[in-house]
């Protein structure tokens, strides 16, 4: 399981970066390093992501997010869409992922 920590309102352990330079990096270290180093992408990343529903019963939870990417394709930009479907468990004071999956609701 993987614990749900977060830089902001992103969950570090899964940050999965597309700059070559950063993906060997731990989620938290990428997150705090992105913004300089920026300047070392020469494309940029738009990646907007919102809690569609959190529903908790006790000790386990599920949620819904979308995610929206506009990225650079060639001379166009791609365009992404897709949800998470996480289920969660509380242990130990804290919330962990039990299972997380990813569906594409579009791709342009």
């Amino acid at each position: 399981m993987i614990a749900v920590r977060s830089v902001g309102s992103m969950p570090t352990d899964l940050a999965q970066p597309r700059n070559a330079s950063l993906a060997k990096l731990p989620g938290e270290t990428v997150l705090t390093r992105i913004p300089s180093g920026a300047s070392d992408c020469d494309k940029f990343l738009v990646m907007l992501v919102t809690i569609g529903r959190i529903a908790v019963d006790g000790e386990r939870a599920t949620a819904r997010s979308y995610i929206s990417e506009a990225y650079p394709r060639g001379d166009q930009v791609g365009r992404d869409r897709g949800v998470f479907e996480d289920e969660l468990v509380f242990r130990d004071g804290r919330w962990l992922f039990k299972k997380r999956t990813f569906r594409y609701l579009s791709r342009a």
